[in-house]
């Protein structure tokens, strides 16, 4: 059941806008080599924005605090735990902490991580909470709504071992062997597909890579001792290289693979 909140932002022409310290953390993030298909803040129409109890994704939450949600804003942030990509949220989130028990990040109202939730109200004491083991929540007072972080940092030097620019290149060549697209703009539940889901493959990637280095040792092999090169074996070998127990290879990636290999090795290209 839909709330007449969620029907008035609707009626609106769902307007929405990142409260400031939301924006300042996210942008913090970015800066410092986060990938942007990492990051969500608003939240996804069936599971957060029509629902009977809207909470702080939605920019018409019920669960603001201490001052009743302001519309349109949004007061919380969610990251993808990706210590592959260097976003390890293990130390991320005892630095959030810390900062916050010390009083140097006021801004936040609690955070959610690993089956644990960590409120101001209750002094940052963890208690049971449902999920969060891929991702940390985090949800900001709205006290804070109009506030900047200042010059207190979201991330700690040292805090990301990997800058973005693998991460990004990384998530380009899943996307391209997932649908042949690569990820642009910038990720939000509310619409589009999730780019995250293609960073949270990554290890998948890097044994699709494998498979693939393996496929051409092998018809390498096979062109040396002199098996025949027919177009339709090749692409079957690069399939089975790379497809069992990993990830599906579109055909026409399969097709430009085999062709790629085939004229490296002095045979014609599949027509």
């Amino acid at each position: 059941m839909v709330t007449q909140a969620y029907r008035d932002w609707v009626a609106a022409g769902e307007p929405w806008e990142l409260a400031r310290p939301v924006a300042d953390f996210r942008a913090q993030l970015v800066a410092a080599g986060v990938p942007e298909e990492l990051i969500g803040t608003i939240g996804r129409r069936e599971t957060h924005l029509a629902v009977d109890w809207p909470r702080d994704h939605a920019p018409f939450s019920f669960t603001g605090w201490p001052l009743p949600s302001p519309r349109w804003y949004v007061h919380a942030l969610d990251l993808f735990h990706q210590p592959d990509l260097g976003v390890d949220l293990d130390v991320l989130v005892a630095y959030w902490l810390a900062e916050a028990r010390a009083g140097r990040f006021p801004h936040m109202k609690y955070l959610i991580w690993r089956g644990q939730i960590y409120d101001v109200r209750d002094d940052f004491v963890p208690q049971p909470a449902e999920g969060h083991y891929d991702h940390g929540h985090l949800s900001f007072r709205t006290d804070f709504t109009h506030s900047t972080l200042g010059s207190w940092r979201a991330v700690p030097p040292g805090a990301l071992s990997k800058g973005d620019d693998m991460a990004n290149e990384g998530g380009k060549i899943l996307a391209l062997l997932l649908d042949g697209t690569s990820p642009t703009g910038t990720q939000t539940y509310g619409g589009g597909v999730p780019r995250v889901y293609l960073y949270r493959e990554m290890a998948a990637l890097r044994a699709v890579v494998a498979g693939l280095a393996t496929a051409v040792d092998k018809l390498a092999e096979a062109a040396v001792s002199g098996v025949g090169m027919d177009p339709g074996v090749l692409r079957a070998a690069v399939q089975e290289a790379v497809v069992e127990g990993l990830l599906p290879l579109p055909d026409k990636v399969a097709d430009e693979v085999a062709d790629e290999v085939a004229e490296r090795m002095g045979h014609d290209p599949t027509p």
